[in-house]
């Protein structure tokens, strides 16, 4: 009996850790409803398909026309071994909600064996309290809140596997056993899910050379440099197999990507949203970005500010107070490792004042390091745009390891005069009441609580039933933003392609592959000109075989007849190639029937070679040059537009300026205001294409952003964010086959909390220039339609990235896949032959065929995946044996 109650007595806190999570879990799940929105992952909707795309993750084929994996979708696969088990026991709609609270107790859980083993080395006496809260405030502050308010798999693994990295690799520098090896070897494994967005890995990778380096320099053993070595290169073997593939990924396509709209547009805007919370003041707090911005209330019809709820207890009585207590309270038990002689916690502040370096981005005192690195690193400014959600994890691992010294050594104090464990009551009462909206429902927003209607998963089955399988172009296509809000509650990036089998075009997608924008760019302006033979070209070309049109999608805080439902049902009726086939409430599918290559295998009749579709910037730089004099030049001195300045927030916080100077228009903004003025051209003619110059100067903050309205659609034709500095930029607007006449152009400077924004506009032109009709332009030295005499006998997909092709005949070999050099082409017999490999009709993949032979496709950078599973599998083998007695 005294054995059971010593072994209970040592499990209470890990116990009441559990009992935490579990109210956490309780008053968070919403029955009947399903964890989505924002960014989410829904493998749940059929693992079986989810599996496979991660198996075959190099070229993700579900992404419109395919693209080579910028996301490390291969690190998922330890993970979805969790999911399939949780798959078993659990409703679909449990599935999700269930893995993000188990690793919630699970980081919970590591952070306070983590704290209690550095505790114990040096004294047993209230370890177990003071890890206890450690552990607690691990799972509750502000940081963790803002990782599971709108929750990402990726950072809840990382949250739950940090600490118990951490924990195992200081045990095995210390003790050297394999056991601690062997631990940390499988951990690594199952924490490689933190990678889907790699930046976050290479983060976690950094800050793990970082606190060897330094427990080597403290502990000055020579035993720690190979036991470190060995660390790090376990987890460099463990991650290989989804490592290699992506090192393909940046060596080959990471320009692609920055340059991508979506990209362009909002990359600058997101590293502004940081830079405002990169002080004291909320680092203090642990309150970051996530605090600056919207979600859409569906109820009110507008935008609302995402963490309401918890602004509001913030500025409760007390609790912003608590958070600044509890942050110096950690940073006290810095002192506290240093005076105990603790090498191993000591070796965490490094990693701790490199967050903290991080979270203060541009700002002072090291702001300017900062910027220097942003401005010399593509890569780094990319990677870094929100450092919060790459460094706000390890930050919260090295504040409960503080944490918990200052609260041991507390503790130990005040146990002199019998209130150690009144200590403990206080501190642990004050984490919760801190967080106590968390016990409420919000430690996850209810905006992701949402119940999808049935008609998406009979559309699924139906899609994955269907044997004439193809292409699937979603609707409407009404924005380039890769962000839908649907009546039904849902707002975020999109969930259907975790249920459906074949390839969809998503604007999710877009910023992978340029060939995505293009369709979107093509489809777009023909959809909005009523052009349907210009539409149909664009389905034919992209090989589009499914139309999916959602009537529940709605233009969040506008006018719904933007999306162009009733004329897009008119045009799609219209056409002799498409036709619909079936409805599922909201959802209406309509099918083409132009020819298309089985399993995107295809012998084009015609075809062109080494053509690049012509993009809006290529348009510019043609019609520069023959630019007379413009038609319209702006007088900047009257007074269009606003009288005088407007804010056009939202909510209207900030402050505004509209000053007439000698520059132009002067605009300035602060404090969150967003300054918005317009010029009118309603005599435009939609008929005819024109050039926009837009001239002026950034001065500080992000730069003027302007949107090209159209009265007609009231569709916004143009988005675009100026550079920084001074900028003279040309921007081409296509013509439609609509007649009418009119736009308008709206002029955007907004700040981002205390970050103003200074714009001047100093010139605006408008010329005119004949612009073909058509959206399927082209240009290239050798773009003349060729005709093909090969003919397709077999077609055999063994495999997402291998094909085997028995062909007759001689001429070109299509795949009608995202051009990529990675993809070969290849036969056997007689002798090995590689086929030259050229870009098909602008996108496609082609290859010279000179006699029929069966033809093999392989997109080899697949090997590098395979490469790494092996060489893991022989490292983890090589670990786990058991070493001879």
């Amino acid at each position: 009996m005294k054995r059971f109650f010593l072994k209970f007595s040592s499990l209470i806190f890990p116990l009441l850790l559990i009992l935490v999570t579990g109210a956490l879990a309780w008053k968070n799940h919403v029955p009947g409803t399903i964890l989505s929105g924002w960014d989410s992952l829904h493998p749940e909707f059929n693992l079986g398909l989810y599996l496979k795309r991660a198996f075959w993750g190099v070229w993700q084929e579900h992404q419109g026309v395919g693209a080579v994996a910028s996301q490390a979708h291969t690190a998922e696969l330890p993970r979805l071994f969790i999911v399939w088990l949780l798959d078993i026991v659990l409703p679909a709609n449990l599935v999700r909600y269930s893995f993000f609270f188990l690793t919630l107790g699970l980081g919970g859980l590591g952070a306070y064996f983590l704290v209690k083993y550095l505790l114990s080395v040096h004294s047993e006496r209230f370890s177990k309290e003071a890890s206890f809260l450690a552990g607690l405030f691990y799972i509750l502050n502000l940081a963790t809140l803002q990782q599971y308010y709108v929750p990402l798999e990726m950072f809840a693994v990382h949250f739950a596997s940090l600490p118990w990295l951490v924990f195992l690799a200081i045990k095995y520098l210390r003790e050297g056993k394999r056991r601690e090896l062997v631990h940390f070897s499988l951990v690594t494994v199952f924490s490689s899910a933190m990678a889907h967005t790699p930046t976050l890995f290479y983060s976690y990778l950094g800050a793990l050379v970082l606190f060897i380096g330094s427990a080597i320099v403290l502990v000055k053993r020579k035993a720690l440099l190979k036991r470190g070595v060995l660390l790090v290169g376990l987890t460099l073997v463990l991650n290989l197999y989804w490592l290699a593939p992506n090192f393909y990924f940046l060596v080959n396509h990471a320009d692609e990507v920055t340059s991508s709209k979506i990209h362009r547009v909002f990359s600058d805007e997101a590293y502004l949203q940081s830079k405002a919370f990169g002080d004291a003041k909320n680092l203090g707090l642990l309150k970051n970005f996530l605090f600056n911005w919207r979600e859409y209330d569906f109820a009110q019809g507008k935008f609302v500010n995402l963490m309401d709820e918890w602004e509001n207890h913030l500025a409760n009585p007390g609790v912003s107070q608590i958070g600044y207590g509890l942050a110096v309270i950690a940073f006290l038990g810095i002192v506290v490792a240093l005076f105990r002689k603790a090498k191993y916690a000591l070796a965490l502040f490094p990693v701790l004042a490199a967050c903290v370096f991080f979270w203060l981005n541009s700002n002072p005192p090291l702001g300017f390091i900062f910027d220097f690195l942003r401005d010399r690193l593509p890569l780094f400014k990319e990677g870094l745009r929100f450092p919060f959600t790459k460094f706000s994890i390890l930050l919260t691992v090295c504040l409960a390891v503080y944490l918990g010294f200052s609260a041991q050594f507390t503790m130990r104090l005040l146990g002199k005069i019998k209130l150690g464990f009144l200590f403990l009551l206080f501190g642990a009462s004050l984490l919760v009441y801190s967080m106590l909206p968390a016990f409420k429902g919000y430690l996850i927003s209810p905006s992701m609580k949402v119940e999808i209607p049935q008609a998406y998963f009979e559309a699924f089955n139906w899609f994955n039933s269907q044997s004439d399988k193809g292409r699937i172009a979603k609707l409407p296509l009404n924005t380039f933003w890769g962000w839908n809000y649907y009546s039904w509650g849902y707002q975020g990036a999109g969930f259907s392609w975790f249920g459906i089998e074949e390839p969809t075009f998503d604007r999710e997608f877009d910023r992978w592959s340029a060939f995505n924008e293009d369709f979107y760019n093509q489809a777009s302006s023909a959809l909005y000109s009523e052009d349907l033979n210009s539409f149909e070209k664009a389905l034919q070309k992209y090989q589009v075989r499914y139309l999916l049109l959602d009537e529940s999608i709605v233009n969040a805080g506008g006018e719904n007849t933007v999306l162009f439902i009733f004329q897009t049902h008119q045009l799609l009726n219209s056409s002799k190639h498409i036709s619909e086939i079936t409805r599922f409430g909201a959802l209406t599918i309509y099918k083409t029937d132009f020819e298309a290559g089985g399993d995107y295998i295809l012998a084009p009749k015609t075809y062109t070679k080494d053509a690049f579709a012509l993009m809006l910037s290529d348009i510019v730089a043609k019609a520069r040059p023959l630019l007379g004099f413009a038609d319209i030049v702006e007088n900047l001195s009257q007074d269009r537009g606003f009288a005088q300045a407007v804010n056009c927030d939202l909510l209207k916080i900030g402050t505004v300026e509209k000053t007439h100077t000698e520059k132009g228009i002067l605009y300035k903004a602060d404090g969150g205001g967003v300054s918005c003025d317009f010029l009118e051209y309603l005599s435009l003619q939609y008929n005819q294409g024109y050039i926009l110059r837009v001239k002026g100067e950034n001065v500080q903050g992000r730069s003027l952003k302007i949107y090209l309205y159209n009265t007609g659609t009231h569709r916004m034709d143009l988005e675009e964010l100026l550079p920084n500095g001074k900028f003279d930029e040309y921007f081409a607007v296509l013509p439609t086959k609509v007649k009418g006449a009119g736009y308008v152009l709206n002029l955007e400077t907004r700040s981002y909390g205390k970050e103003g924004s200074e714009n001047i506009l100093s010139g605006v032109e408008l010329y005119k220039i004949p612009l073909n009709l058509s959206t399927s332009l082209y240009f290239d030295t050798d773009n003349t339609a060729k005709s093909n005499e090969l003919q397709i006998k077999e077609v055999n997909k063994i495999a997402p990235v291998l094909y085997a092709v028995k062909t007759e005949g001689q001429g070109v070999l299509g795949l009608a896949q995202g051009y990529e050099k990675g993809w070969l082409a290849f036969s056997l017999r007689p002798n090995f032959k590689l086929l030259d490999h050229f870009q098909l009709n602008t996108w496609a993949n082609g290859w010279e065929v000179n006699s029929g032979n069966q033809i093999y496709i392989f997109f080899w950078p697949q090997l590098l995946e395979f490469g790494g599973i092996l060489v893991g599998l022989i490292c983890l083998a090589l670990v786990l044996r058991k070493p001879r007695s």
